[in-house]
């Protein structure tokens, strides 16, 4: 699932209550991916295409661009 075969952890600073994957292309597969990574990990995932993003400010949380949330 991870494009890195070597990262193990995915854990991050934990300074948000959500996780991403980058380069999000919209394929069967990458949406697939990103629905196994939301409930493996028991939060919201976003997948972040490239010229996209998330701006977060204290508790909001704006989504820019076409990011897809699950």
């Amino acid at each position: 699932m991870l494009s890195d075969p070597t990262l193990s952890d995915t854990a991050g600073l934990g300074l948000v209550d959500f996780t991403i994957l980058p380069h999000f292309d919209g394929s069967d597969a990458q949406r697939a991916a990103l629905g196994r990574l939301a409930a493996e990990l028991e939060s919201v995932a976003y997948g972040v295409p490239d010229g996209s993003g998330i701006v977060v400010d204290g508790l909001r949380v704006e989504l820019i661009g076409d990011v897809t949330a699950v």
